[in-house]
């Protein structure tokens, strides 16, 4: 009886009891190099070195098992999954470009194991490159199936991952971004799908939780922070028409821009025919230093009608690294001001103290819209009338640090 764990307590049972996520297995992991490390990283687009996943196989059976076979697949993440549809040699359309989006990553045998033993299998990968997706910076998820002709799988069927891990111990399911996040600054997003994945169900829900499942959080993310979602246009008008934001902690603070602000808040009876595939760009803000233990954020999608889980994407929360905690101290320092904001293209910068440096204006896909240099200045004038409406983030660099603000172009 070979398995491989959904959770760190699973015990192989079949189906499991679990009612919690199971798409954070902690016995599948990507390393960027072949090292046999065991923290998880993101996977790293690379031509000459592939990256590993490993996959830890157990056997809880009472007698030694046969060679068997364990197959690993890819998918660009998404909170809704189908099997064997987005696994397999799968190809969607990026603007005129038709890409893979899902496929088999490799194969590799499993060798006997003793009753109580397990195995770590190691299996190169090449992911593909980022850029051919638009610039979305989208991260895999991971399914592993373990094939022995001892140890069949009877509850496999096409349709939802979840249902399938939850049922059959030989599939695991890892969807897990490690995130870095900058006290004074905004990445460009983290795209996730978003996916309807059942003929019966036209809604669902998306959640966004940050207590975990029966695990030790030190400090929920929602106590410091707040999330900010870019929609693609007509997914955004179809929930603002439906009502999806009407929820205490949901803010449109953009077009096609919202925030979260409270655990409370969530997307409600999003409207999804099966098969349609949208996307969102996730950002987190949060206005301190994370510490020495991370964060965790799930995105969950849920049965509107059931509020059972569909699927979801964990995002750990860590620091920005290279970044020491003198030089965060210093940041803190840096006060500047934006006048006025929301600007409709006409903007000053007010900085505290007379300052030399340069500033850095990016819209939310982190694009350069502008920059220059301050000389011994408390103020600096910018035009931006160029610019589209939207979310901007501006960075300030001075001798003291650096800061950053989110600026509202009208």
């Amino acid at each position: 009886d070979l398995y491989t764990k959904d959770r760190p307590f699973d015990t192989g049972l079949e189906p499991n009891p679990d009612t919690g996520p199971m798409w954070i297995s902690e016995d599948i992991w990507v390393r960027q190099s072949l090292d046999g490390g065991t923290s998880h990283e993101n996977p790293e687009f690379k031509l000459f070195e592939p990256n590993g996943v490993y996959v830890k196989v157990r056997n809880r059976g009472n007698t030694t098992s046969d060679c068997a076979v364990l197959k690993v697949y890819f998918s660009k993440a998404s909170t809704g999954l189908q099997w064997p549809t987005h696994f397999n040699n799968l190809y969607q359309n990026v603007g005129t470009n038709s890409l893979l989006h899902g496929d088999i990553i490799g194969t590799a045998v499993i060798p006997s194991l003793a009753p109580g033993a397990d195995t770590t299998i190691e299996i190169p990968w090449y992911p593909p490159n980022p850029a051919d997706y638009a610039n979305q910076i989208h991260h895999f998820c991971l399914v592993s199936r373990i094939l022995s002709d001892n140890d069949p799988m009877f509850n496999e069927v096409a349709g939802g991952v979840g249902f399938n891990v939850r049922q059959n111990n030989n599939i695991a399911w890892k969807n897990v971004n490690v995130y870095n996040v900058d006290p004074n600054d905004l990445p460009p997003p983290a795209f996730v799908y978003i996916r309807g994945i059942h003929e019966s169900t036209r809604y669902v829900n998306v959640r966004f939780l940050d207590r975990g499942f029966d695990e030790h959080i030190p400090v929920p993310f929602f106590e410091r922070g707040q999330v900010i979602i870019t929609l693609e246009r007509e997914l955004f008008e179809r929930m603002k028409d439906n009502g999806s934001f009407d929820v205490d902690g949901v803010d449109i603070i953009d077009e096609n821009v919202v925030m979260i602000s409270r655990r409370e808040g969530f997307f409600n009876k999003v409207p999804l025919e099966y098969g349609e595939t949208f996307y969102m760009g996730l950002q987190f803000r949060i206005g301190e230093p994370i510490g020495k233990d991370p964060m965790y954020i799930d995105v969950v999608q849920e049965d509107s009608d059931t509020e059972t889980f569909e699927g979801g994407e964990r995002y750990q929360l860590l620091d920005k690294k290279k970044r020491d905690l003198a030089e965060t101290s210093n940041e803190r320092n840096v006060a500047f001001q934006l006048v006025p904001n929301p600007t409709d293209g006409a903007l000053s910068i007010h900085l505290e103290d007379q300052s030399s440096g340069f500033y850095e204006i990016m819209d939310i896909h982190g694009v350069t819209v502008a920059s220059g240099t301050i000389e011994n200045a408390k103020i600096v004038t910018v035009d931006l009338k160029g610019t589209r409406q939207g979310i901007y983030f501006v960075k300030i660099i001075t001798a003291k640090g650096q800061a950053a603000k989110i600026l509202v172009r009208k």
